[in-house]
């Protein structure tokens, strides 16, 4: 009797972790499906937008506009960079000032 009862749990056992082995496979199928899925999408967008940018960059008003647009930004920069530089100084100055008043 003890055969059987054993025999019955190994195969109760077998049959339960290969429905569980078969369940999470197509868990896993479906999961990945969906994934190719969005990711062929997501693919395709960036494809779109690749186009779109190299059409845009093979106008040539476009690029002069870039150009142009460039140019003025290395303007800005310059002029940033020369105001930063001011200002390091003048609160390099004003803290030595600072430094001459005794502190409490």
């Amino acid at each position: 009797m003890l055969f059987w009862v054993s025999l019955t749990l190994v195969l109760v056992a077998g049959t339960s972790s290969i429905a569980l082995v078969v369940y999470r496979a197509l868990e896993f199928y479906r999961a990945f499906r969906t994934s190719v899925r969005v990711l062929s999408a997501g693919a395709q967008r960036i494809l779109d937008a690749a186009s779109v940018a190299e059409q845009r960059t093979t106008d040539a008003a476009s690029t002069e506009r870039l150009q142009r647009s460039v140019a003025r930004l290395q303007d800005s920069l310059a002029e940033a960079r020369l105001l930063l530089r001011e200002f390091r100084r003048f609160r390099g100055t004003l803290r030595s000032v600072t430094g001459l008043v005794p502190r409490k």
